[in-house]
């Protein structure tokens, strides 16, 4: 999927260039063949079959909204993490935006080379984080990766030199595939199996909800300092995310700890 994302940018990055940039024609053209695409993916999705699962006889009663599931603690503690992080990460998405066309002065090929750099980034990484967390666990390396995903908006603002940016994408893109596969395993492993489906769409709306808030807060935090400072903070937030998911790793190993002690107490 990164693969078939990272070409199909790039392609779009050369098609803009062959129009002026104040012309509304190639973006109104991209926007058609996007809903096309859409269609299509909605006729495949459509057409995919899936059998009924019975439901066995002692399932647990479940409420309306699905509130229950915030009463597993792993999972609860998971989600406050996992919503901060997710604040802090989304918060500078449109800021990244305005810094490298306002003040960096990119072009429409120049972000399509942004978008595959952080690509080749994920691809080159994603199998290397799959390792780290067989051997290390998912909430350990998330530590990692917040620490790491901490650095982008920093490094971001020290230049607007383009090929600097494209360097710094590249760097970040290591980041963002060991989020993307760490937080969606973690979800799993946090989750009981009988409401897992429930606990899933409660993190997904959410999330959804951090997603709307957070680059509104950003914007708003430009505007009540400079580009430098909305970054830089958007840094330290990650950085402080990564301080979270330490303590919900301690939190794991001690719950697990303990588990073992009263399995052997009762032995």
């Amino acid at each position: 999927m990164t693969i078939v994302a990272m070409i199909s940018t790039f392609l779009v990055g050369l098609f803009l260039q062959l129009f002026d940039s104040s012309n509304p024609l190639p973006y109104q053209l991209l926007f058609i063949a996007a809903f096309l695409c859409g269609i299509v993916e909605i006729i495949y999705l459509k057409r995919h079959v899936e059998p009924i699962k019975e439901k066995p006889k002692t399932a647990v009663k479940k409420s309306l909204f699905g509130l229950t599931v915030f009463k597993h603690k792993p999972f609860l503690y998971f989600l406050l993490c996992s919503l901060f992080f997710n604040f802090a990460w989304q918060m500078c998405w449109s800021l990244f935006s305005i810094y490298q066309i306002k003040y960096a002065g990119a072009t429409g090929l120049w972000i399509s080379l942004f978008a595959v750099a952080n690509s080749i980034g994920q691809i080159v990484s994603f199998k290397w984080w799959g390792r780290m967390a067989e051997k290390h666990s998912h909430s350990k390396m998330l530590v990692l990766v917040s620490l790491g995903m901490a650095t982008t908006p920093f490094m971001t603002v020290l230049s607007t030199n383009l090929p600097y940016i494209v360097a710094v994408n590249l760097l970040a893109g290591l980041f963002v595939s060991g989020t993307v596969l760490l937080l969606f395993n973690q979800l799993l492993d946090s989750t009981n199996e009988e409401t897992r489906s429930q606990s899933i769409s409660n993190y997904n709306i959410l999330l959804a909800l951090v997603a709307f808030v957070a680059p509104q807060a950003g914007v708003v935090l430009l505007e009540m300092t400079n580009i430098y400072s909305a970054m830089n903070i958007s840094s330290v937030l990650r950085a402080l995310s990564g301080v979270f998911f330490f303590a919900y790793y301690v939190y794991l190993k001690r719950k697990d700890t303990l588990l073992l002690k009263r399995t052997a107490a009762k032995i």
